[in-house]
């Protein structure tokens, strides 16, 4: 059985790099939507291998359109701009925007604020589009 096809839209913000995802936490004052220790267990392939870096991500909640979802990540860390950019400037810091590029998906417009709030931050912007349609896991 194929299961249905859907239009998959996901922002997140992600910082990895050799850190104590706990501090981070404490630093943001923020609880993490996702975390990865580094050395945790990861399973690849049906193989365990422990992660090389930490990981400490913060997602945007089902539902938004993709501007939503960007206006909503970008809002959340620039009330602790000054405590990001020096968290980014010591790790590796993405605002990632995954999409699948189906006609009738919404049109992504990142505005001159948002662009200047994430490189004031030092938040790198990473786009990805996963083809025309992703299967819905539900």
């Amino acid at each position: 059985m194929q299961m249905p096809k859907t239009m998959y839209q996901v922002c997140h913000f992600t910082l990895f790099g050799d850190f104590d995802i706990h501090e981070v936490t404490a630093v943001l004052s923020l609880a993490p939507s996702f975390t990865i220790e580094k050395g945790e267990l990861l399973d690849m392939n049906g193989e365990s291998v422990p992660a090389r870096t930490a990981t400490w991500d913060i997602n945007a909640p089902d539902g938004l359109t993709m501007n939503e979802q960007v206006e909503f990540v970008i809002s959340i860390l620039w009330e602790r701009a000054e405590e990001v950019r020096k968290l980014a400037d010591r790790f590796s810091a993405y605002l990632v925007l995954v999409f699948t590029d189906d006609v009738g998906a919404d049109t992504l417009t990142l505005k001159p604020e948002a662009l200047q709030k994430l490189a004031t931050m030092n938040i790198a912007l990473d786009c990805n589009s996963v083809g025309n349609e992703v299967e819905d896991a539900n």
